[in-house]
């Protein structure tokens, strides 16, 4: 599977700039005002934990680690 980590959901005004700084950025729709934003792109867990601990003390607060297979979310 590959990682990502969950930064956030955030709406128009809200969004930290530094979410678009990330790499292997992806955003998905989750309402017409909120957004959902998933970065780094991992094949290992060891990768995946200093990234999240990384956005965590970013200010990334919740930060959490998602796998997805296939383009399946996958529960981790």
């Amino acid at each position: 599977p590959i990682l990502r980590i969950n930064l956030g959901s955030f709406g128009e005004f809200d969004t930290p700039l530094e979410v678009f700084d990330q790499e292997f950025l992806i955003t998905v729709p989750i309402s017409e005002k909120i957004t959902g934003y998933l970065a780094g792109k991992f094949y290992n867990k060891k990768e995946a934990q200093n990234y999240q601990e990384k956005m965590q003390k970013n200010g990334f607060k919740t930060a959490k680690i998602v796998a997805f297979k296939d383009g399946e979310k996958l529960d981790f």
